[in-house]
């Protein structure tokens, strides 16, 4: 099973040792599987998930233990998760640039998961202003992004360090979690809220 190794700092060819599978019956199942690095020896904790369109197929593994930087992100759209671990991969690989328009791309990606109706093509910085104009992103956020392509290591539009390559991942990794964690843990707290409160004729009595 092909799986990033944390030590060896690449996809290596893991060996199977066991798994245990989580709501078997559920159409969007999982397993936790526990795997073996053949190069360095580490032990890896991953995950697999049924292929929506294939039940009875499993996807792609990703780790999660030792913490993977993507292992946070469930809920992300399976387009969105794809291009985050491509530009990890391609970081891991030294591949700078690649690494970098990725994360470029993912803007874009998460724009469409939203607004699926709209075909346009975008760049970074429009698809930028349209999450914060949509309210999906904060102000914070969307001057982080802004300045990444000008910020630490940068050096023209096509090259990019190991730093500024690392900029952009970090940032990709926070917009995700604002859109997809802290976005919806606020509306369900929301949601608790509206649940909870007393209606008129309570608060009368």
């Amino acid at each position: 099973m092909i799986v990033n190794c944390f030590i060896c700092e690449t996809d290596v060819d893991a060996l199977y040792c066991g798994s245990h599978i989580l709501d078997e019956n559920d159409a969007k199942a999982t397993r936790i599987l526990l795997l073996f690095c053949p190069t360095c020896g580490c032990s890896i904790l991953a995950s697999q998930s049924v292929i929506a369109t294939h039940p009875l197929k499993w996807g792609k593994v990703g780790r999660i233990w030792p913490r993977n930087a993507l292992s946070s992100f469930w809920d992300v759209s399976d387009d969105v998760y794809e291009c985050m671990e491509a530009a990890r991969t391609s970081f891991n690989k030294g591949a700078y640039d690649t690494c970098a328009h990725i994360c470029m791309n993912v803007i874009s990606v998460i724009h469409r998961t939203h607004n699926a109706e709209d075909e346009k093509v975008i760049t970074y910085s429009e698809g930028l202003a349209l999450l914060h104009n949509q309210g999906l992103i904060g102000r914070r956020m969307y001057d982080w992004g802004q300045e990444i392509p000008c910020g630490v290591g940068f050096k023209s539009e096509d090259a990019f360090t190991k730093e500024s390559a690392q900029s952009f991942i970090e940032f990709i990794e926070a917009l995700c979690d604002c859109i997809y964690f802290q976005n919806k843990r606020y509306d369900i707290f929301k949601n608790r809220l509206v649940s909870t409160s007393p209606t008129k004729g309570e608060l009368s009595l």
